[in-house]
């Protein structure tokens, strides 16, 4: 009898995790620092279709997910929450990927497919505005053939009830016809393609304009980012349209995902002190500070804000709002008071100070403020400090800290980048 030849299969499917903290401070749109957590699973077959044949065909696949670490994000308490529950979906998927029914196993006894594969995986947080936020997903993953794939997918969500939006939850059916009116019209712009130029003049697979869902809302306007395949052959790359707001304004009149006035940065400091600002114009920004004391039951508190880099006069400065008795502005050179000299000394920087009694039980106070800025500041440089005093003690916050005024007390140091 005649004995068929059998191939012997050797099989073995490995896996193993590591899960490291990676520091990094990346800037996005937003400039959102975080800390950047790393996650990382391998799965191997070893195979061979004889056990004299020595050559290696085995096949693994590299997972990886890399996510911000919520408390090391820049931002305020609860929309970190909102971050921290869209996130979990990335967690399960990533558990999931070693699992009995992972792809792998269909390529068991597939001895042509081997190598190495993978999937890195991104999130981080990538812009926000009042009424929503963007997470970055950067997907890089190579399955054989002779190149891997590089997507960024931009997931914008509802901060109220954190839903993922697409277009038309934003825009009704006639503004994002509109809206692709508008952005037709940059795009060719910018290409310096005519009306009557086809697309395909740009590089585009078909001659017509199309929008993406693959979009997000920023400060500034809205983004829409294509992929390479999406609209263009892989050689072109990836493609990308951003439209300010005041191009935006024929259709966001009453649109309440842009009704608001969006500050462009927003910092909790120490447990007191928020400050926001916002761009008014080319060379004019408005700073707001929200003072809320905890510390003792307050009968007066002052604000003190210092601009190092600044060369701010008095006519600069124009005071918006304030729920202090008295708002001063001394310029450079001004006589202002030294603690740690205990006399007048000349400021060698302009200094804002407010000072009031408490208004309400929760002796909350705001001070809102504009001044303009010279065309070439890139970034403020602010020393901010509160103080507190009821008829028996006197509480500054921070109350130690290295980064002493020029007034001798400690101050809370604070860089605002500005965005042009």
């Amino acid at each position: 009898m005649k004995r068929k030849s059998q191939f012997l299969l050797l099989f073995s499917m490995l896996c193993y995790t590591t899960i490291y903290a990676n520091e990094t401070t990346s800037t996005f749109s937003e400039e959102i620092p975080y800390t950047l957590y790393t996650q990382e699973k391998k799965i191997c077959i070893h195979r061979s279709p004889k056990k004299s044949e020595e050559k290696d065909n085995s096949l693994c696949q590299e997972y990886r997910l890399e996510t911000p670490e919520i408390s090391t994000i820049k931002l305020h308490n609860k929309l970190k929450k909102r971050m921290k529950q869209a996130l979990k979906p990335y967690f399960k998927a990533f558990e999931e990927k070693c699992n009995k029914k992972d792809v792998l196993k269909e390529f068991t006894n597939n001895f042509d497919i081997k190598g190495d594969w993978y999937e890195h995986i991104r999130v981080v947080p990538y812009a926000y505005t009042d009424s929503t936020y963007t997470l970055l997903e950067n997907r890089v993953s190579y399955t054989g053939g002779t190149h891997g794939s590089n997507e960024l997918l931009l997931h914008l969500y509802d901060r109220k009830n954190n839903n993922e939006l697409e277009l038309n939850d934003i825009f009704n059916k006639s503004e994002i016809e509109q809206l692709s009116k508008i952005a037709e019209k940059k795009y060719r712009q910018e290409k310096k393609l005519k009306a009557t130029d086809s697309m395909k003049k740009a590089g585009w697979f078909k001659d017509k304009f199309q929008l993406t869902n693959n979009f997000c809302l920023t400060h500034k306007g809205i983004l829409f980012h294509y992929n390479s395949y999406e609209i263009k052959p892989y050689a072109e790359g990836d493609t990308e349209i951003f439209l300010t707001n005041k191009e935006l304004s024929s259709i966001t009149k009453n649109n309440p995902y842009f009704a608001s006035k969006k500050p462009f940065f927003q910092s909790d400091v120490g447990e007191d002190l928020t400050i926001y600002a916002y761009i008014i114009d080319s060379d004019t920004i408005e700073l707001k500070v929200v003072n809320t004391s905890k510390k003792i039951k307050t009968h007066k508190n002052w604000l003190s804000l210092s601009f190092p880099n600044l060369e701010l006069k008095k006519s600069s400065v124009q005071l918006l709002k304030s729920d202090f008795e008295s708002f001063h502005v001394y310029e450079k050179g001004r006589k202002i008071f030294n603690k740690t000299l205990k006399k007048n000394i000349n400021a060698k920087y302009p200094l804002l100070e407010a000072e009031g009694e408490a208004t309400n039980k929760k002796n909350k106070k705001i001070l809102d403020f504009k001044m303009n800025i010279p065309s070439d500041i890139k970034n403020i440089q602010l020393y901010l400090r509160a103080t507190y005093k009821d008829k028996n003690e006197t509480i500054t916050s921070p109350n130690n800290n290295k980064n002493i005024g020029q007034q001798g007390y400690a101050n809370y140091q604070i860089s605002i980048p500005i965005e042009k």
